[in-house]
């Protein structure tokens, strides 16, 4: 079942063009990675804030995908850009 995650980060103040270049940097490798379907970034207008909605095959698939980017430290270089944790949902797509 297709898992769809929503990510968000609150960067530290006047951190987003840190946040956003480091993304980037992120999405090439992501987009290569087994059961990726898409992801759409977005910026809040009005405060800190980037949401990412991530789209993949499965939760496998995306959990797969997560510890890898533990393992890289990734995770670590992206915590260091942001005031609080990240709030991350996982929901099923659903055709109603």
């Amino acid at each position: 079942m297709v898992c769809m995650v929503i990510l968000e980060l609150q960067e530290k103040p006047g951190g987003r063009g840190e946040v956003m270049e480091l993304i980037a940097d992120f999405l090439p490798d992501t987009r290569q990675r087994d059961g990726y379907i898409e992801i759409l970034t977005l910026a809040n207008t009005e405060a800190d804030g980037v949401v990412l909605v991530e789209k993949w095959e499965s939760r496998a698939h995306y959990d797969a995908y997560l510890g890898w980017r533990v393992e890289r430290g990734d995770i670590d270089r992206i915590m260091s850009l942001c005031a609080a944790p990240p709030s991350i949902r996982y929901f099923d797509l659903v055709d109603v």
